[in-house]
């Protein structure tokens, strides 16, 4: 973050080096650094010697952080309003308060812009902000490819943002395969082509909400669809693993008890209490019980998000196959599940989610994830980030379903609890229980399964 702010700052006659950032850095990691304004503020007091200094460093830090031009403007305010991020949030400002550009003059609207970045918070609103529609407006989809974009030197839009949310997402395919058309290199750091760093609405390791990521690793589930990401994780069923944890924890789902009895005759005990009942015979039934208790495994192995848990999933679905040797069926699937899951850890071979729903009731459902995903991958209609996964139906419907379908489904998740209220298990836990991926939590789970728990209630603390 702010790496080449010091470059900007030498521009404007400022001495800085990587040490500014060192400090600025370390400033805002002890939390006085809560809005643009705070920043402005300490930097002025780390970069600043002067009195002299304070108007171009005042220049410098709106020209990095704002967008603002001011060389070639006669005053500053006339640099704001021609600048992008002043015409981005004049129209979201118009917008919200339902007034024209002409209820006030230009001075008010330059400070109450300048009021409401200063106090702006995010970090997506602490870097410059672009208009996706501004920078796809501006740009020629069908522009020849020069082929000079490969990285070096300082890019213009280092440390910016752009937020193309607001842009339907079949437009930007369309626009992404009009460019992919003409691409025939590698480019880094823009806005255009499909590549990496940059605010470009396709690539990855930029900074761009509401795009589509192609390849590599997200940076902050932006994304709104990714191509390219056969990423998963070995779910390792058959590794011998020696996790004393796991084997204690694991050792109370032989506790599920199962609720299917059966009854046949006792041929015996009627003939025995016939005899005692001068030929008087009251059948007499007895309950069979099967040992076999049915689970369904539906994994989240998908990607980067769960690879930090990887080797304590993979040692729970290890000794839960060896729990349930003949009765234990395993899926997988990639953030939320929607009208397919898959057979296999690479996700190539799906199963229709309808075959899952026509099993027999009676199957206890583990389902384990995260649960941490972009609202609209779980809630919005063909809301997968995954274009093969799209349907109609929202993701939340489908985990609503099998809520409804078996009687005992838990979600074991294991983010910290602490954290269930800040990610989308906060929907989630709405629909179907969900535990933490720890010995106490499992415990629970299999004490919910066996009716032993409060079923209204989501367990969190």
């Amino acid at each position: 973050m702010f790496t080449s702010f010091p470059e900007t700052l030498r521009a404007f006659g400022l001495q800085s080096d990587v040490r500014t950032l060192g400090e600025l850095y370390h400033c805002m990691s002890q939390g006085l650094a809560a809005s643009l304004g705070d920043l402005f503020d300490i930097g002025k007091i780390l970069i600043v010697k002067r009195k002299r200094e304070v108007a171009p460093y005042t220049l410098a830090f709106f020209n990095y952080f704002l967008g603002v031009e001011t060389k070639n403007a006669k005053t500053l305010d006339e640099a704001v309003l021609s600048s992008v991020s002043f015409n981005t949030w004049l129209n979201t400002f118009l917008e919200q308060t339902g007034k024209s550009k002409w209820d006030f003059n230009e001075s008010e609207l330059v400070d109450k812009f300048l009021d409401d970045v200063l106090r702006s918070s995010s970090a997506e609103e602490i870097a410059r902000k672009f208009s996706g529609k501004d920078i796809l407006g501006n740009d020629d989809p069908n522009r020849a490819d020069d082929g000079g974009g490969a990285g070096g030197g300082r890019s213009p839009f280092a440390d910016a943002f752009a937020d193309y949310r607001d842009i339907d997402i079949e437009e930007i395919l369309r626009r992404m395969e009009q460019v992919a058309r003409q691409q025939k290199g590698p480019h880094s750091g823009g806005s255009h082509w499909i590549g990496t760093d940059g605010i470009s609405p396709y690539g990855h390791g930029g900074r761009a909400a509401g795009g589509i990521r192609i390849g590599g690793q997200g940076r902050g589930k932006g994304a709104r669809k990714v191509l390219g990401d056969p990423e998963y994780y070995p779910v390792m069923i058959d590794k011998v693993l020696t996790d004393d944890m796991i084997d204690v924890t694991l050792a109370s789902l032989k506790n599920i008890a199962d609720s299917t009895i059966d009854f046949k005759l006792d041929i015996e005990k009627t003939i025995e209490e016939g005899v005692k009942k001068a030929g008087i015979f009251i059948p007499y039934l007895r309950p069979i019980t099967d040992d076999r208790i049915q689970v369904i495994l539906l994994i989240d192995n998908g990607g980067f998000s769960m690879r930090p848990h990887s080797k304590t999933v993979s040692a729970l679905f290890l000794k839960m196959k060896r729990r349930f040797t003949h009765d234990l069926k395993i899926y997988f699937f990639h953030n939320s599940i929607y009208h397919r899951v898959y057979s296999d850890e690479a996700r190539r071979d799906p199963v229709p989610i309808e075959k899952i729903l026509d099993m027999n009731s009676d199957h206890r459902v583990f389902i384990v994830g995260d649960a941490d995903m972009a609202p609209h991958e779980l809630m919005a209609r063909y809301g997968s980030i995954e274009p093969r996964e799209e349907t109609e139906i929202p993701s939340i419907e489908y985990l609503q379903r099998i809520a409804a379908r078996f009687r005992r489904t838990v979600w074991l998740n294991p983010i910290p609890q602490k954290s269930w209220l800040i990610t989308t298990a906060e929907y989630i836990i709405r629909v179907m229980k969900m535990f933490p991926l720890t010995p106490h939590g499992i415990a629970d789970s299999v004490d919910y399964m066996n009716h032993k728990l409060p079923s209204l209630t989501h367990h969190i603390e």
